[in-house]
């Protein structure tokens, strides 16, 4: 679960930020990860998600994370494993070809 300790646009932007990094981490050590959303578009929902032992904290995201089988191929028709290859691909050519 991924939370906010406020829900102004700042704090939204930090979670993405968040999940950004979380997603690659999990890229990078070989698992799968889906994200369920919609339960965060019903307030009464969205509140019911939190814990609250931490406090009330904001719910922006449920990741559902793990080791398994690759699934079907996604609508762009890249599997998690050629995305990761082209990501690592892209992300050499960015950096190789910075100005200098």
């Amino acid at each position: 679960m991924l939370s906010t300790a406020h829900d102004a646009p700042a704090d939204w932007m930090r979670a993405v930020q968040d999940l950004e990094r979380i997603l690659l981490l999990i890229i990078a050590h070989g698992a799968q990860s889906s994200l369920l959303y919609q339960a965060m578009e019903r307030p009464e929902l969205r509140w019911a998600m939190r814990d609250p032992q931490h406090g009330t904290e904001y719910v922006q995201m449920l990741i559902r994370m793990g080791y398994g089988p690759a699934g079907p191929a996604t609508t762009a028709g890249l599997r998690l494993r050629s995305w990761k290859s082209a990501t690592h691909s892209a992300l050499t050519i960015i950096v190789g070809s910075r100005p200098g």
